[in-house]
Order: structure tokens, then C-alpha cells, then sequence
């Protein structure tokens, strides 16, 4: 059986990644407990002035309602050197 921290960092790269991908955005997931979770936000999502905020409000709100409670989202920009 999975653990809960196994179980969010699925959800997030099976049904969160493809739909920031659309947007052009790629996150990656750099930790995940059972309740916090550390992404990586790279490609449009890494340039994006509103871009840790909203990603943090959104992705705290899906595994809320996927997982019945809070965990803490933390959006680190990482975008590649000649974006900078």
C-alpha cells in the first residue's frame, strides 16, 4: 500500500502536471511528506510574475478535494540559466 506521501506526489505527476503542461508550464515534484509537498516550477510557470501563487492556490485546492485535507504547497522557481 502507499504511503499518503507516495500517493500525492502520483496525483500531482498523473493529473496536475498534464494540465499545467497545457499551459506551457512544467513543474516537477522536488519532495512530497503527508502534508507538504516542494515543487519545482519550470518553463512559463518559472517566468510567470503570478505564477508560485497561483500555483500554490490551485494545487492546495485539488489535493484538498482529492485527499479530504490541507497540505501545504511550496512553488520554488527554477528556471534554467539563460531565462534568468
Amino acid at each position: 500500500m502507499e504511503s499518503r506521501a507516495e500517493q500525492i506526489r502520483t496525483f500531482i505527476l498523473e493529473h496536475i502536471k498534464p494540465k499545467v503542461r497545457v499551459d506551457g508550464g512544467y513543474i516537477s515534484v522536488a519532495s512530497a511528506t503527508d502534508d507538504e509537498v516542494v515543487l519545482l516550477a519550470q518553463a512559463d510557470c518559472a517566468n510567470c510574475p503570478a505564477g508560485s501563487g497561483c500555483l500554490e492556490w490551485w494545487i492546495g485546492s485539488e489535493l484538498k478535494r482529492e485527499f479530504g485535507c490541507d497540505i501545504r504547497v511550496v512553488v520554488k522557481r527554477d528556471a534554467p540559466y539563460y531565462a534568468r
